[in-house]
């Protein structure tokens, strides 16, 4: 049990997510890229053409541009776990943006056609290669806005080209040049597009693993509870979430009742397996409560409680305590009860940047020693 947990995403979902946060992520650069480079030719088309229709161009341009830069920072700011619940809708964008692009330049072109000499178109010719070439090196991570962005800019401007071409050697030449580099960029998508995926495939299996060692490294191996390194971690980041927010919490120290008679007379492996069963029922209990639990040693354990009262951590104390001997686990050596018994101290505290957690669990010990002063299989609370 966690203070705040996370949905979980499998591993072909997560490759999903990191595909199009990288996607969108080369936005950062050819956003403002393509901006300075359309107003750039505009000018150039104007010189030619002052007419309203390059103007009404540009405007559309922009506002795309504007638009899909807007969508960028709106996914850039969410977690892998929102942008897998929003998965079709991003995968959407992405594609019409894709497709928008490629056909916003494929009509700039066939207008540009129009309206430049030769030389100029020349000069075009060779720019939308290497915009081509940047749309490609971009695009190659998502497979489907690839495709979308090429049909969309390519196509148009190879029918227009065959249409009109008629004896230019020009326009011929483009259209052959055009073709070849089509080619060759579609013959080397999937060499490239193979290498990205599996650079992502890398970085999440290493992801994975050290996220893997780093549970293993917070993890008592008994009980599969936090341990008492994670345990203190996660206190003391509490406390700077809730700085200055004095939120109430509370540590309670649990103690299975006259362990070490059960140990020396069932052994040490009924012991463990006594252990299990109850950090097992505590979990069980706690699994709806705000706040951690962790083997603190031996047969005790620790329960931080968060944004909790006084009440409510005394109910938590009074349940745990029933749960535990309501298992029925045979305890023939006990001196409270038949069965298996905790006894459990609570002290309750402000968070502050004071705070010291050995001093609380201090108190919370004294809480416990009261508890089993007074007989055991009980809770006390600290005054």
């Amino acid at each position: 049990m966690v203070i705040k947990g996370h949905m979980n995403i499998d591993e072909e979902t997560k490759l999903s997510v990191d595909q199009h946060r990288l996607f969108y992520q080369q936005m950062r650069t050819t956003t403002p890229l393509q901006a300075v480079v359309v107003t750039c030719w505009f000018g150039v088309l104007m010189y030619h053409d002052s007419s309203v229709f390059p103007k009404l161009w540009l405007a559309i341009f922009m506002t795309f541009l504007a638009f899909r830069y807007s969508v960028y920072l709106k996914i850039k700011a969410w977690d892998d776990y929102r942008i897998a619940s929003h998965l079709n809708s991003v995968n959407r964008k992405g594609l019409i943006a894709a497709a928008v692009n490629g056909l916003l330049w494929s009509v700039f072109y066939i207008y540009s056609y129009n309206h430049l000499s030769e030389q100029w178109m020349l000069l075009f010719s060779a720019f939308v290669i290497i915009l081509m070439s940047s749309g490609f090196i971009t695009l190659a991570i998502h497979k489907y806005s690839f495709y979308a962005f090429f049909c969309c800019f390519l196509v148009p401007i190879i029918v227009f080209i065959f249409m009109n071409c008629e004896k230019e050697s020009t326009l011929f030449f483009m259209s052959i040049m055009y073709i070849f580099f089509g080619f060759n960029i579609l013959s080397l998508y999937k060499n490239i597009n193979k290498t990205i995926i599996d650079s992502l495939k890398s970085v999440i299996e290493n992801k994975r693993l050290a996220s893997r060692l780093e549970e293993l490294s917070n993890t008592d191996s008994l009980t599969t509870l936090s341990n008492r390194r994670h345990f203190e971690e996660t206190f003391y980041s509490f406390l700077m979430r809730s700085e200055g927010l004095r939120k109430k919490f509370a540590i309670l120290m649990v103690d299975i009742d006259y362990f070490k008679l059960y140990n020396d007379n069932y052994g040490h492996l009924q012991g463990d397996i006594v252990i299990e069963q109850v950090a097992k029922e505590l979990k069980s209990v706690l699994i709806k409560t705000p706040g951690l639990i962790a083997r603190y040693g031996g047969e005790e354990f620790i329960v931080l409680l968060v944004n909790t009262t006084e009440s409510d951590s005394e109910r938590v104390a009074k349940t745990l305590v029933r749960a535990v001997e309501a298992l029925e686990i045979e305890s023939k050596y006990s001196k409270t009860s038949p069965f298996v018994t905790i006894s459990v101290g609570v002290a309750i505290d402000v968070s502050t940047d004071e705070i010291e957690l050995k001093e609380v669990i201090k108190r919370s010990d004294l809480a416990l020693y009261k508890a089993k002063d007074e007989g055991r299989n009980r809770y006390s609370l600290h005054p």
